[in-house]
């Protein structure tokens, strides 16, 4: 008689871990990437530096000259485990680099890309493009 509560409760363990495993122990499916402009900050993940009054999402208004991290990350659906970036040099930045200076960070397997991003002078609506295999996203900056 205590064989059939063990076999049910055995039963049930690998039903969940059957369950759980086909909602999402594996990786998430990438659906595209996101850009943003933030402080150097480590812990800064808003929009704080989009004006109110700008037109778009990814529309930025800095300063010429201060410094500001250009973030990367994919997107992504479904899966428990977030996609990384395998190497950073397969992301492409398309800019001005009269108007921006761009410096790429020295790291391999990570989940979120902090470029270091500067100003060089003054400009209106500039676009910085990035591309990661079949993704692109871009930014738009405006710089006083």
């Amino acid at each position: 008689m205590k064989k059939i509560p063990v076999v049910f409760c055995a039963m049930c363990v690998i039903a969940s871990a059957i369950y759980f495993a086909s909602c999402g122990l594996g990786y998430a499916k990438i659906t595209g990437i996101k850009v943003s402009v933030v402080l150097p900050d480590a812990d800064n993940y808003s929009d704080a530096l989009a004006d109110s009054s700008t037109l778009c999402e990814n529309d930025y208004v800095l300063e010429t000259g201060k410094s500001y991290q250009l973030t990367v990350e994919y997107t992504a659906s479904g899966g428990s485990k977030f996609p990384g970036f395998g190497d950073i040099n397969d992301i492409e930045l398309f800019y001005d680099s009269e108007i921006f200076k761009i410096t790429p960070p020295n790291v391999e397997f990570v989940q979120t890309v902090r470029y270091e991003l500067v100003c060089l002078r003054s400009v209106n609506y500039a676009a910085v493009i990035v591309q990661e295999g079949e993704y692109t996203a871009s930014v738009i900056i405006s710089a006083k």
